[in-house]
């Protein structure tokens, strides 16, 4: 989960700068043209306007995009690990988006490896080898641990002469 949360922040300062740098585009392209014969700093102002205005006119509206996909692959992520949803039936039904939708993202999530530890079965997903043996393993750890029933530790009479 970490990973998609990652990719979620990359892709939303990605957005904002792009769409920062077609605000301030417009103000430079306008200043640098109108002030072009002073020349000076006004080409540079001028070159910066315009490349800024065409790249953040073309380049946000597709950023702002990428970064819903990876708010959504994210939920659909936190479905999986946090609530247990593991097939596209119950996670379309969770994120509001139709089961083909929800299949592709399921699909990119894992290519990702957003959703390490888990195999797809036509529309199900299980854990993978490695996972249930890292399971199993934790289990056997808690398993080998002394039984604590019974055990005090550390304790204190009150002054009313309660433990």
């Amino acid at each position: 989960m970490e990973k998609a949360e990652k990719s979620v922040k990359k892709r939303f300062y990605l957005a904002l700068f792009l769409t920062i740098y077609f605000i301030v585009g417009i103000p430079l392209l306008v200043v640098g043209a109108t002030r072009l014969s002073q020349g000076g700093g006004y080409v540079f102002m001028l070159v910066l306007g315009i490349i800024g205005a065409v790249v953040g006119f073309y380049g946000m509206p597709v950023a702002w995009v990428m970064y819903g996909n990876a708010r959504t692959e994210l939920a659909l992520v936190s479905a999986v690990r946090n609530e247990h949803l593991y097939t596209v039936q119950e996670l379309s039904a969770r994120l509001a988006s139709n089961e083909k939708q929800t299949s592709a993202n399921l699909d990119n999530c894992i290519r990702k490896g957003y959703l390490t530890g888990y195999l797809r079965k036509g529309d199900r997903l299980y854990l993978n080898e490695k996972r249930i043996e890292s399971i199993a393993e934790g289990v056997r750890k808690i398993i080998s641990l002394p039984d604590p029933i019974g055990i005090i530790e550390s304790g204190e009479i009150r002054p009313n002469g309660l433990r």
